[in-house]
């Protein structure tokens, strides 16, 4: 007597198989390409937040430094940056880091760029669109900036943190 089970593990073993081969044959690159689709927004989106995360930490610390002093903000925004891999599809080349300010200024500025190396699918649809350079590599930028408040501009100890703790000091 014949069962519905042996039916289907016949008709498995007269041929069927050759179909997953050909599926599979179609299936991989497909799925490939759309790795590849998804991973390169989210290095750039990755690389973007820690560098906005470094600006505003920058920003932060320039509002107490002393005038001079401003290679030690450059220095602990690249200490921040390191965290971004060393890899050409998450920052290629060096960091540009520009500072502007300190604490006797009003307003305080940092601007971070880095090129990032685009993957081969969205490099080539990004250097046919006119978004990427020779190299296939495109520039990501942010900047912030942090503005005192103008009241403080106006207090006898005007906008100095120094100033401030020997205020605090001759108080105790």
């Amino acid at each position: 007597m014949l069962r519905c089970s042996d039916l289907r593990f016949r008709c498995l073993v007269g041929g069927a198989f050759g179909q997953a081969t050909v599926e599979a044959a179609l299936l991989i690159p497909v799925l490939c390409i759309a790795a590849l689709l998804v991973l390169q927004p989210s290095f750039i989106l990755f690389g973007r937040l820690a560098m906005q995360a470094s600006a505003a930490d920058g920003c932060r610390v320039l509002e107490t430094l002393e005038p001079g002093h401003e290679a030690w903000a450059k220095d602990f925004i690249a200490y921040r940056l390191s965290g971004v891999p060393d890899v050409p599809a998450f920052h290629a080349g060096p960091w540009d880091i520009a500072v502007e300010g300190d604490e006797t200024s009003s307003v305080v500025h940092v601007s971070i760029a880095h090129r990032v190396k685009l993957l081969p699918l969205l490099g080539f649809a990004a250097g046919a669109a006119g978004f990427a350079d020779a190299d296939g590599c495109c520039e990501v930028s942010v900047e912030d900036s942090l503005t005192k408040d103008e009241w403080l501009a106006e207090v006898e100890s005007g906008l100095a943190p120094s100033v401030w703790v020997s205020r605090w000091e001759e108080k105790v």
